[in-house]
This record gives structure tokens, sequence and C-alpha cells, in this order.
């Protein structure tokens, strides 16, 4: 193990605050221990501080509120983790679908103008053409001025 030459080394009051709080966490080795015991042996101010904090700790356990989980609870955060993960993925893909419909009727009008013919219909409706059916049976001829007013 490489020692670190920055590291200051821990007095024993550090060391035994350290202690006091992980023998709650894990459990202790025996140097730890005996260590732990003789330094409270011999400093009789760091025994009350035990036991306050043992104290402090079985308060906050005591006071733990336990929760009553409903049996389908596991089922509803996956089923709203499923939606949640469809409703991503719809909003992912929305613009590029978006997009795709876009291209695809661009495409089919340029498509629908290259295919149509250049030349335009004469008539565009056949059969509509106004014809003279018969001549207009009276003319107007005039052979001689009019006669006007003078």
């Amino acid at each position: 193990m490489k020692l670190n030459p920055f590291k200051k080394k821990e007095s024993a009051d550090e060391r035994v605050a350290k202690l006091m709080h992980e023998r709650r966490d894990r459990e202790l080795s025996f140097d730890e221990q005996s260590f732990f015991i003789e330094a409270i042996k011999e400093n009789s101010d760091l025994f009350p501080q035990v036991q306050e904090s043992s104290r402090c700790l079985n308060l906050l356990q005591a006071a733990a509120i336990e929760t009553e989980v409903d049996d389908s609870f596991d089922e509803r955060v996956l089923r709203l983790a499923r939606l949640e993960r469809g409703r991503t993925g719809i909003r992912y893909w929305a613009p590029a679908l978006v997009g795709c419909a876009v291209a695809c009727l661009v495409l089919l009008s340029a498509l629908q103008m290259v295919l149509r013919t250049a030349t335009p219909e004469l008539n565009p409706f056949p059969g509509s053409e106004s014809r003279l059916i018969k001549p207009a049976s009276r003319s107007l001829e005039l052979f001689e001025e009019p006669h006007l007013a003078r």
C-alpha cells in the first residue's frame, strides 16, 4: 500500500469520531473495536458523546415511517415507464415523419409537372365550340349615303 505524503495523519479524537459513525454502517475490525473501547476508557468525555449519538440514531430509526405499498405499484410504475418511453419515441420521430410526408408531396408534384404534356389543348371543353349553322336572314347593306339634315 502506498502512503500519501500529503495526507495528514488523523488524530486519535478524529479516528474515534470516525469509528463512532462507521460502527453503525459496518462491522468494525478487531483492531478498530479495541482502539475504540480503549479510547473511550481513557477519555471520559467521549462516552457521553457515544451514548448521545446512539440515542439520536435510535430515535431516528424509531421515527422512520414504514409506508404501505400497494400490490400493483410495480405494475403501474412499469406501465408509466413504458408509456413515457413510447411518448418520447413519438416525439423523436414525429419531425422526421412530417418531413417525409412533405418530401413525398413535393416529389409527386414534380413528377406531375414533368409528365404533363408541354402543349396546351386548344379547346379544353370538346363539343363546346360556337359555329354558325345558317347565315343571317337580313344583311345590312348601305349603297347610298344616309340623308342627314343640313
